[in-house]
């Protein structure tokens, strides 16, 4: 079930989440990435973040999105290892289209490592598609319409 994140009852999770599933993605291109609790607070404290509780209420995944000039971008996005397959991620980013149409927003944006061919595929499935590659950060910029 998707649900606003509560600041100060779901950060733990988050972070956690952040720490095994988006850190060691960051590492294997940019090995030196370090983890900064304080600054993953200030990103969070920025846009909105909705997360995705099990039956028994436990965080199991996460979408945080910002807004700049009619994008909505999909910052971060992360479901625990052990859920992946189940459909959270699709039912989280389609939550973030909802939003998106809702807001008015023309576009939802994001980057995607280019190593990263499952979360490719993925997005592809969801009707983005690649507009730019970014050398400096070794990834794709994905985008769809929302209007």
């Amino acid at each position: 079930m998707i649900s606003k994140r509560k600041p100060g009852l779901d950060d733990n999770s988050i972070i956690q989440l952040i720490k095994d599933e988006l850190l060691p993605l960051a590492r294997r291109r940019f090995p030196n990435t370090l983890f900064n609790k304080d600054e993953l607070m200030q990103r969070l404290s920025i846009g909105m973040t909705y997360v995705w509780r099990n039956r028994i209420g436990h965080i199991v995944g996460f979408i945080h999105i910002l807004t700049q000039d009619r994008i909505l971008w999909v910052d971060m996005i992360a479901v625990k290892h052990q859920q992946k397959g189940k459909g959270i991620g699709r039912k989280l980013v389609q939550h973030a289209l909802l939003y998106g149409k809702a807001t008015r927003m023309d576009d939802i944006s994001l980057y995607v490592d280019k190593s990263n061919n499952k979360a490719i595929k993925f997005y592809k499935a969801l009707g983005f598609r690649s507009i730019q590659y970014h050398p400096n950060i070794h990834c794709y910029e994905f985008s769809k319409k929302l209007s």
